[in-house]
């Protein structure tokens, strides 16, 4: 069993509660730890709180728009069947590879790899071609091999080889010198196994970089969409401004060429590099938890049902509790259906958050809040105050008293980003040390006020 946690505060929390009801043999990650684990090494991937932070601090305008249209429509289903539709009519001139290089050499170019791409079956899928390409690669790279065995900077570092290696390679030989059925030469054979061992280490990088895939240069496959889209030759999407949308592609390749993903590429880069090299599955997991599911993409939540092919998924969410920038993919029953075949859901109305003065003030902010049921318990109404940006700190340093002088022990101090947090808490610790006698009775106040990380 797999939980996907919304963040890794819930994660530790979980993490102490579960095996007190007994649960012992569940798995717990958070969506973002999956993608930075796939794109290690790729790119400098931005998480989901801080893409957060950068959409809400931004100021009404063009730039907004751009930055909040880009969020939401590169999370949907729609840019998922553009990238499907990409790959599957990439041509040989469209792939992108790079050099296969050893040490200051190049053992094969770009355009080589390329042309071994060129020559595989082009009724193959994408991943069947790749895989041939890389036996083909690994094969050339055991020729390079032999052929480097008798080279002059072979010689020089076998001078350099250590005793260990020496009698590893002395036993081998004397090994098959007492099976051969013919004169051997025990020293030019040592030599030669000595140089097979030297040319396996140094080329065990390249080796790797070739079974890894390395070679395709996905990124480059995955910036060329947008270049594409940028000089016209992908439509606009409906209903979308021309300049908004250049201005998209254009932000999206001025982030790509930095090595930056923002968390809006993150997922469809995956989805893309995942049909180009074969996607990597789990068929061990048999049941996949994803709580606050609401704050899941449609891709997101796509590329999760095909990491997990065989297990049962839950979905546990509420639309109207979604933060993010793209429409919740739970949010659309229809599409769940279609992507999730055998799809039921069921609607909970009964809230037990809360209490029922709370309960029925905020469901009129919901979407179909009429149906949500308050639990019996009744408390204080919530309390809305307006008041004047230069008497907020004076406000909320009262109330903080307030409520402290009633016995509470724990008060947060909720703002909507970590920019508004740090200066509110500068302004209520600086009010603090203005007021000696508030000092002296609200002392404490300093360290519970400090800067936090909104969960």
């Amino acid at each position: 069993m797999l939980l996907f946690s919304p963040n890794p505060l819930f994660s530790s929390y979980v993490a102490n509660v579960l095996p007190e009801l007994g649960e012992q043999s569940i798995e717990q990650t958070t969506f973002y730890e999956y993608l930075a684990r796939r794109l290690q090494g790729e790119f400098v991937v931005e998480d989901g709180f801080d893409q957060l932070e950068r959409l809400l601090n931004l100021e009404d305008g063009t730039q907004a728009d751009i930055q909040m249209f880009s969020a939401s429509w590169k999370a949907s289903s729609a840019f998922a069947d553009a990238i499907h539709e990409y790959v599957s009519q990439l041509a040989p001139s469209g792939m992108r590879f790079l050099p296969i290089r050893f040490m200051d050499r190049t053992i094969m170019t770009a355009n080589e790899v390329a042309a071994i791409f060129a020559q595989t079956e082009a009724h193959w899928r994408m991943p069947l071609r790749i895989e041939a390409v890389q036996k083909e690669l690994l094969a050339r790279v055991d020729a390079f091999a032999q052929e480097e065995l008798s080279a002059a900077w072979v010689e020089d570092e076998l001078e350099l080889m250590s005793d260990e290696d020496y009698q590893r390679v002395h036993q081998k030989v004397e090994k098959r010198r007492r099976h051969a059925k013919h004169l051997f030469d025990d020293a030019q054979a040592e030599r030669n196994e000595l140089a097979q061992l030297l040319l396996n280490r140094r080329l065990k990088p390249v080796r790797r970089f070739i079974q890894r895939l390395a070679f395709v240069d996905v990124p480059a496959i995955y910036q060329q969409w947008f270049e594409q889209a940028l000089a016209g030759n992908v439509p606009t999407p409906s209903g979308v401004d021309i300049n908004l949308w250049r201005s998209v592609c254009a932000n999206t390749i001025r982030a790509l060429e930095a090595q930056r993903l923002p968390y809006e590429d993150a997922t469809p880069y995956l989805y893309m590099k995942e049909l180009l090299l074969g996607q990597a599955v789990n068929t061990a997991m048999r049941h996949v938890f994803i709580d606050e599911a609401q704050d899941y993409s449609s891709l997101q939540l796509h590329v999760i049902r095909r990491l997990f092919p065989r297990s049962r998924l839950t979905l546990l969410g509420d639309p109207n509790q979604a933060i993010y920038a793209h429409d919740p993919g739970m949010a659309v029953i229809s599409e769940l259906r279609h992507s999730f075949p055998g799809f039921t859901s069921i609607e909970l109305t009964q809230s037990y958050r809360s209490t029922a003065p709370i309960v029925r003030f905020t469901r009129g902010m919901a979407r179909e809040g009429a149906a949500i049921v308050a639990f019996d318990r009744e408390g204080p109404l919530p309390l809305v105050q307006q008041v004047a940006s230069d008497g907020q700190v004076q406000l909320i340093r009262t109330w903080i008293g307030d409520y402290q002088s009633a016995g509470y022990q724990s008060i947060a101090v909720i703002c909507r980003t970590q920019q508004e947090t740090n200066r509110l808490a500068e302004q209520l610790n600086r009010a603090v040390v203005m007021s000696g006698a508030w000092i002296k009775r609200q002392g404490h106040l300093l360290q519970e006020l400090s800067p936090f990380r909104r969960i």
